[in-house]
This record gives structure tokens, C-alpha cells and sequence, in this order.
């Protein structure tokens, strides 16, 4: 979405806390486990109030950086609509500032994600053909710092293909024989990618060969792989702690305050 990067130039921005994260009540997903349906509404809402409160920040011009959010929201009448929604009016009462906005929108935009891109059309989730898989597996580090391989990490190419799937594939009118790379290499202006990914690094190793109709599809292998790996991590690290040997008992001071034997005769 390019009014995230308006935003952006407008207004600095910073990730929200994790422990305001937890109060705003949303998880953040990691898997393919997807958040229950019944939340959806709820977000989805959220999402549409969200999108209407970007639009109004980048109108206004405001540039300070540490107003909060429901301040904002509270001295514009035009706003005054947001707060009928209740789940909204609640998520207010966290001190978010106006430099937690992007984030903000993108924390619910990823709970609206994980239902809403099961129901894609059937033509964006088109296989991965094995010169495919291999291409993500040499461009996409699955083993994080247990690695010197320069790749794009495992989360984050999941993370942006996600996002291109709720911005763009939803509305079924992209052509699914275009090259993915067109949207998520070429034009950053889109903002599917964290920030703490170098745009030199996805300009050098996103794969050349994976198609928008191979998204979905992309994406499930990439999850997947994220998923076995964690899995394995965890066993080895099991591992690793029940065979380190127990700490032999002190024994050196043992006969410290014993009484001595009675000497014979």
C-alpha cells in the first residue's frame, strides 16, 4: 500500500512494543494454524477504520510524532465515527502514538490475512514446479543465525507474500501469469516488506521464476519449511540438555567435622 509509505515519509515510524501488542489483543501468528473466523469481522472492521484514519493523518499533514493516537482521533470531528466501533473505540485506550500507526495497521491487517487468504481464487495457488522450490530454497534462509548464508529470512518472504495476497489477490483481477517479482522486487512504494530488510538484498536473490500464480502456493512451502525447521531447532536443543552431563556431587570437604577415629594403644 503506498499510503503506508506516505505515512512513512510523513510521520517516523517505530514498531509497537511487544508488550502493548499483548494489551491490544491480537497474536501474531507465525504459522499456518490461522486466526478463528469469528475475529475476522472484528478486524476487518478495524482494518476499514484504520485505512480511513491513514487517509485523514497524510491529509492533515501532522507531523508530531509522539501525539497518541486517540488524541488525534479525538479532536477531529470527522473522526468521531471510529469510535462507534467498539473494538476500535478499545484499542484506543493503549498509548499508541501516532509513530506506532503503520504498525498498527499492519498488526491487524496480518489477523485479517490469515483467514482471508484460504479463499483466494483457485488460479493464484497454481503448484510450484521443483526449479520453483528450488529458487526459494536458495534465496530464503530458513535456519536464521545458526547460518552464514546471505539470503532473505525464511519470516519475512512469508510475511510480504502474505500481504500481496490480501492487498492485491483478493479483489481476483491480477494477472496470474505475470512475474511475482514486478510486486514484490520492483516497487517498494507497495510496503510488503519489513523494514529491517535490505531492499539490496530482495533486489539480488527474490526468485526470478515464481509467478502471482504460484503465490499461495509459495507460500505454504515457505510456511512449511519454517514450521519442520523450528520443529528440528527444538528437538536438537531438547537434545542438547538432556545429554550435558549432571554436575558431579563436591566430595572434596566430605569428612570436614567428622569426629577421629580413637587411636589404638
Amino acid at each position: 500500500m503506498r499510503i503506508l509509505s506516505d505515512i512513512k515519509n510523513l510521520i517516523t515510524q517505530e514498531p509497537i512494543p511487544i508488550e502493548k501488542v499483548n494489551l491490544l489483543g491480537f497474536s501474531k501468528n507465525s504459522g499456518l494454524q490461522h486466526a478463528l473466523e469469528p475475529a475476522l469481522d472484528n478486524a476487518s472492521e478495524i482494518l476499514s477504520s484504520l485505512e480511513i484514519l491513514l487517509c485523514f493523518v497524510k491529509r492533515t499533514a501532522v507531523g508530531d510524532r509522539e501525539k497518541s493516537i486517540k488524541n488525534y482521533v479525538s479532536q477531529w470531528m470527522k473522526l468521531s465515527s471510529l469510535n462507534e466501533h467498539e473494538r476500535f473505540s478499545k484499542m484506543l485506550e493503549v498509548d499508541l502514538r501516532l509513530k506506532h500507526l503503520v504498525s498498527l495497521y499492519e498488526l491487524v491487517e496480518e489477523q485479517v490475512a490469515d483467514v482471508k487468504i484460504k479463499y483466494i481464487h483457485e488460479k493464484y495457488k497454481e503448484e510450484l514446479s521443483t526449479d520453483m522450490k528450488a529458487a526459494i530454497m536458495n534465496s530464503v534462509d530458513f535456519k536464521k543465525q545458526t547460518t552464514m548464508k546471505i539470503a532473505i529470512p525464511a519470516e519475512a518472504f512469508a510475511l510480504a507474500l502474505k500481504r500481496f495476497m490480501l492487498r492485491f489477490l483478493t479483489l481476483e483481477n491480477q494477472k496470474e501469469k505475470e512475474p511475482l517479482y514486478h510486486y514484490l522486487r520492483d516497487d517498494n512504494t507497495l510496503n510488503f516488506w519489513p523494514s529491517t530488510v535490505p531492499e539490496e538484498l530482495i533486489d539480488e536473490l527474490f526468485p526470478e521464476n515464481l509467478l502471482v500464480a504460484n503465490t499461495y502456493e509459495a507460500y505454504t512451502f515457505t510456511m512449511n519449511i519454517i514450521e519442520k525447521t523450528r520443529e528440528k531447532q527444538a528437538k536438537q536443543a531438547k537434545q542438547a540438555r538432556q545429554a550435558k552431563p549432571a554436575k558431579p556431587a563436591n566430595t572434596s570437604n566430605s569428612n570436614i567435622g567428622s569426629k577421629p577415629g580413637r587411636r589404638k594403644p
